[in-house]
């Protein structure tokens, strides 16, 4: 079962799923054991990660994450304050890169929330990228540290306490989200400004929350060479494909839309 609602432009969608397994309890006799088959082999383990805590200053405005950094590769999340728009993650093979320069900036600094601890990096399309280790000073000086181990192939430290983010900065990044996927709606060509977007609102969310409960998605997927979840859980290019192309046509109608789809032709 199914439940969809719109909040701030955004699809929300909450899943209830219940599976059961059957297994046969009265199985045929069998007159010879199949022999066994050969096990595949072990996949590798993957490289350990170091987390350590970075902020990225772009211009106006900052965002801040994790950074996280293996023997095969160095990536970054923006999930403490995300940016404003796209996300500013990102992922380097470390083959690829191209610098890492750890800087210690710190002597002679006041204290604060930023305390001279700075990696610089290149990795192309990413040139002279900055982030500075934040948080509290001395997790940040610590978090230099294990990145300095984690880069020399030693043993790494274990990592800072992470207190609970705070209320306000959760606030700060769920409004950066909202920011993000509005951003995402509002770029797209097909955007057919704010008043007609508002009339599609509500009709795209009765036909998601039908192709879902009807088990319709498939069907679309292949009409539309999509590859929509069939769950509901569809990314905001996704479900500006649906609103846009579909629910945005002259004289759609939700029933007939779905009959067209279960007829297998594209409403």
């Amino acid at each position: 079962m199914a439940r969809c609602s719109i909040t701030k432009a955004v699809f929300v969608c909450v899943c209830l799923f219940s599976s059961a397994c059957k297994q046969d309890t009265n199985p045929e006799p069998t007159t010879s054991a199949a022999p066994e088959p050969t096990p595949p082999p072990a996949a590798a383990p993957a490289a350990p990660e170091t987390r350590v805590r970075v902020a990225h200053g772009h211009g106006m405005g900052a965002c801040e994450g994790y950074l996280f950094i293996s023997a095969n590769a160095i990536r970054y999340e923006d999930s403490i304050r995300p940016a404003a728009g796209p996300s500013h993650g990102f992922s380097c093979a470390t083959k690829d890169l191209q610098k890492f320069e750890l800087v210690d900036n710190s002597k002679g600094k006041v204290p604060g929330n930023s305390v001279g601890y700075w990696l610089n990096m290149t990795c192309p399309p990413l040139n002279n990228l900055s982030l500075v280790f934040s948080g509290p000073p001395a997790d940040a000086k610590q978090d230099f540290l294990r990145t300095q181990q984690a880069r020399a192939g030693k043993d790494v430290a274990p990592e800072p306490a992470r207190p609970e983010i705070s209320a306000e900065t959760k606030a700060a990044g769920d409004r950066a989200n909202y920011v993000k996927e509005l951003f995402e709606i509002t770029s797209d060509p097909r955007y057919p400004g704010t008043e007609q977007f508002k009339l599609l609102l509500v009709p795209t969310a009765d036909f998601k929350n039908k192709l879902v409960g009807r088990k319709l998605v498939g069907a679309l997927n292949r009409l539309y060479g999509w590859n929509l979840s069939e769950d509901g859980k569809w990314t905001t290019k996704q479900a500006n494909d649906v609103m846009f192309d579909i629910v945005a046509k002259p004289n759609f109608e939700v029933e007939k839309a779905l009959a067209a789809i279960a007829a297998n032709r594209k409403p």
